[in-house]
């Protein structure tokens, strides 16, 4: 979970900078004075819950489970990136970004945790 918060700094610093986007006028909140592409808050949620999720599920047996920490998962997800367009802290466009690019990290992730089970569990031929 180190590395998935660490990667998704280095994400959401990067593309900030890169952009430079100002904010939206908010509605409810003072302005923050970071910039605005993409959505901190959805980049990290995405990238917490999901892999969490992506672990947890990886590790479950019962389909119904699965389905359940996925879609506990995903929820918390959409809630937190509605929650910063109803705000006005963010645009629809910094949200979806911020998911974009939490889901390369986080596929990235699950697919290197993937390999290493599988290493894992087949046997060494030179052994």
């Amino acid at each position: 979970m180190a590395v998935t918060i660490l990667g998704a700094v280095v994400l959401d610093l990067s593309l900030k900078y890169a952009f430079h986007r100002p904010r939206p006028v908010p509605f409810f909140v003072p302005v923050p004075y970071t910039y605005s592409f993409p959505s901190g808050h959805s980049l990290f949620s995405f990238c917490f819950y999901g892999v969490l999720a992506g672990l947890l599920a990886g590790r479950m047996q019962s389909r119904l489970g699965r389905t359940l920490v996925w879609t506990l998962a995903a929820l918390l997800v959409a809630a937190i990136g509605l929650s910063r367009i109803y705000l006005g802290v963010h645009y629809p466009s910094d949200v979806i970004a911020g998911y974009l690019a939490a889901a390369l990290w986080v596929s990235t992730l699950l697919a290197l945790d993937r390999v290493r089970i599988e290493r894992k569990s087949t046997p060494d031929p030179g052994a």
